[in-house]
């Protein structure tokens, strides 16, 4: 029994490292969009189009595949005046952002949540069409430094494990690990304290 647990957690490790890259390419995709066309989003608030996007992102997660949706919420834009460019737009990054709530979801409700602070930062930074450009742009760094920490806990665990045999419940139990969670709680709260004042 104790070694299925410690097996299933070494998977979980490798799991999340596997997806980090997926995680820090919407983060940087939803960053780089913002950061290029932040007039764009104006389109969100345009009467028909929050219900439009609310309905497909809710589709989209349900499904698993945003995709599906992804002419009708251009037919949305496009009956409410929106440009191409906000087409464009709107699309791309309701596209990451349902790519990216499952995660996010996950971690505001402390599934596999590196800490208490990390778990209360992201109940309130699952993306949102309301949002300003800036809070998109603390979001998406939210969730790529998410990422980034995924990959290198991977990478410490199996050097962790290499040196001295240990399992996935002996490498949490241990000091560096402590240290990397500080680290990274850090870096978190210098990235919130940037953007919320």
């Amino acid at each position: 029994m104790v070694m299925e647990q410690q097996f299933k957690e070494r998977q979980r490790f490798r799991d999340e490292a596997n997806e980090a890259s997926g995680i820090i390419e919407t983060a940087n995709a939803v960053f780089d969009i913002v950061q290029k066309q932040p007039g764009a989003f104006r389109v969100f608030n345009k009467p028909g189009i929050a219900s439009a996007i609310g309905k497909l992102v809710e589709n989209g997660i349900r499904v698993g595949n945003f995709t599906v949706g992804i002419n009708d919420l251009k037919d949305a834009v496009r009956t409410a005046g929106g440009t191409q460019e906000e087409i464009n737009a709107a699309s791309a990054v309701l596209y990451y952002a349902v790519n990216a709530s499952l995660k996010m979801a996950q971690l505001s409700r402390g599934q596999g949540a590196v800490s208490n602070f990390e778990r209360d930062l992201f109940q309130k930074a699952t993306y949102d069409v309301s949002d300003s450009p800036e809070m998109m742009k603390y979001k998406s760094e939210l969730l790529r430094a998410r990422g980034e920490f995924d990959k290198f806990r991977w990478a410490k665990y199996k050097e962790f494990e290499k040196a001295t045999k240990g399992s996935v419940e002996d490498f949490l139990d241990s000091r560096q690990y402590e240290e990397y969670k500080k680290q990274y709680d850090a870096s978190l709260k210098k990235i919130r304290d940037t953007y919320i004042k």
